[in-house]
């Protein structure tokens, strides 16, 4: 919940969230930074400077 507060969501709304719905947010936020997210293995990818995904 620090990830999403950290990125503006305010702590009384992230707590009504789901976990489902709390992670859901975490990848967005995160992908629109550049990094992706696997859903298969639950766990972000690991990119190498400069390559393509």
């Amino acid at each position: 919940m620090l990830f999403l507060v950290q990125n503006g969501v305010p702590w009384e709304v992230c707590g009504k969230w789901s976990d489902k719905r709390r992670l859901a947010a975490c990848v967005a936020l995160r992908e629109m930074r550049g990094e992706t997210f696997d859903w298969d293995a639950m766990t972000f990818i690991e990119v190498p400077d400069g390559a393509a995904v």
